[in-house]
């Protein structure tokens, strides 16, 4: 197998979603990513999914199950043990198998014994320039809005809308981001603008750091909505009173937000 890497942003240490987990279940979910980096849960048989996992957790069937449900609950899987929104967070020059095969091909030409040398001594460069090339390409096609993979127009749309509904629900201008990858994580899985707006008040009553960051939250369902009397808000996880003050004392804008 090879040694295949993968992204994994600092905002796992801060996420409630994750944070609210037993520390087995965070460690589940990274071998879950390990696995998805190596191709394991996308190459092997939808019928197989459940114990090649199972044996790369080293758990039997009950806990498997009871992983499954969790995952699936929080929006980390689908039913077939696919992580949601990995190619988001992910870019396609991460991956070495594009660049191996242009390599392999090179190595098949004939070339001076110069260019040769230069090949194999600058393999490294050209993979960091490769990756950066690309990087920029993503970025700067998320920046114009137009033809991103990543955030499509009707996202960014459903955004604008949410977070104008916020401003004029009490969020501090300042506070707003329309490109947040939480906002952006709740957009997808279907949140609407009017639920974050009736989220607001809730935020607002917790008395939190952030209260832009926690208003997505309890738009998602990761905070009980205290001060909101909406219908519509999400039911969250139950927590104990240390989680409460916990979280309640940090800001999960700071640092998060920029990775996208």
């Amino acid at each position: 197998m090879s040694n295949a890497w993968f992204r994994m942003y600092s905002e796992f240490a801060t996420d409630p979603k994750v944070q609210m987990m037993s520390e087995a279940m965070q460690r589940r979910l990274v071998v879950l990513m390990c696995l998805r980096c190596s191709d394991v849960t996308v190459t092997v048989e939808v019928t197989e999914r459940d114990a090649a996992v199972a044996f790369a957790l080293r758990i039997d069937e009950p806990e498997l199950e009871a992983t499954k449900a969790l995952f699936i609950r929080k929006g980390f899987i689908d039913d077939q043990w696919n992580l949601l929104n990995w190619d988001r967070r992910q870019f396609a020059s991460d991956s070495s198998a594009e660049r191996m095969r242009k390599h392999r091909a090179a190595k098949k030409t004939p070339q001076s014994d110069a260019s040769d040398g230069a090949l194999r001594h600058g393999d490294a460069v050209e993979q960091i320039q490769n990756r950066t090339d690309t990087e920029e390409k993503q970025t700067r096609a998320v920046g114009e809005n137009s033809t991103s993979p990543e955030i499509a127009a009707p996202s960014q749309s459903i955004a604008s809308r949410a977070c104008q509904l916020m401003i004029a629900a009490g969020i501090p201008k300042h506070r707003i981001n329309h490109s947040h990858a939480k906002l952006l994580d709740a957009i997808a899985e279907g949140v609407t603008p009017q639920e974050f707006a009736d989220a607001v008040p809730g935020a607002l009553a917790s008395n939190a750091a952030n209260p832009f960051v926690w208003t997505i939250a309890v738009a998602r369902g990761e905070h009980a909505n205290r001060g909101s009397a909406t219908p519509q808000a999400r039911a969250s996880p139950s927590r104990t009173s240390t989680m409460n003050v916990d979280f309640e004392s940090i800001d999960y804008g700071a640092g998060a937000g920029a990775h996208g």
